[in-house]
């Protein structure tokens, strides 16, 4: 068996990491376990980074010779602040790096922060792009199933981003994702954590694989970490 940190953000992430990749995780013999970053007490958001790291490091430096230990983490790529590694520059660069770039700096930098004899493979960055939301609006008949009575406000919604795959949906502060399902299901607002974790179970990680790659290769990497605990 292995330990796997999920450091997370928010309430929203916490409870998708729990309900829904914890129990697919298990079967590969991983424990799964999703730290809100900070003090307890905390309410969630985005933190400094020094703060992020200082959770990442704390449970990296867990790791046991019989029970390896693996931090990975989820944090949207929406108002992420400029202090993170690589997040200033990586507005610059093309839809399909921006992601990608940002784990990139941030394991390298949780690395250096690791020292010498530090195994960088049992850090897994991700940053969900461009929220959590992103996620929820892969599949619209769970959405449907969650928010009943609300045929029309989901097909307005839908139209909306039609063309638009799930990731893609952008940053703006006016039509990222969550504000955009506020913008036709204004009571999500009220409930965003529960709702999001409700219609993502019900979604089921298979229909998020096929329709989020870059949330497909966290997850590919997240399953990995089975095989190389039994030869650790």
């Amino acid at each position: 068996m292995a330990d796997l940190y999920v450091v997370v953000e928010g309430y929203g992430e916490q409870g998708f990491i729990r309900e829904c990749l914890a129990p697919h995780l298990a079967k590969q013999g991983i424990n799964v376990y999703a730290p809100l970053v900070g003090k307890p007490g905390h309410k969630g958001g985005v933190r400094p980074w020094p703060a992020v790291r200082k959770d990442i490091t704390r449970f990296l430096s867990m790791n046991q010779a019989e029970r390896p230990v693996y931090v990975s983490m989820m944090f949207d790529y929406f108002r992420l602040p400029r202090d993170w590694p690589g997040r200033q520059d990586a507005s610059a660069k093309p839809h399909s790096e921006k992601a990608s770039h940002v784990e990139a700096q941030i394991a390298a930098d949780i690395a250096a922060s690791m020292g010498e004899g530090f195994r960088p493979d049992r850090f897994i960055p991700y940053i969900q792009m461009h929220e959590l939301e992103a996620l929820v609006l892969a599949e619209s008949q769970s959405l449907r199933a969650e928010f009943i009575g609300q045929d029309n406000a989901i097909d307005a919604l839908t139209n909306s981003i039609a063309g638009i795959p799930p990731e893609e949906i952008n940053d703006n502060p006016a039509t990222a994702p969550s504000r955009r399902i506020i913008e036709h299901l204004p009571e999500y607002e009220r409930r965003k954590a529960q709702a999001a974790v409700n219609v993502l179970y019900l979604t089921g990680l298979e229909v998020l694989r096929n329709r989020c790659p870059h949330f497909a290769e966290w997850l590919a990497r997240l399953e990995a970490l089975g095989g190389q605990a039994a030869g650790y």
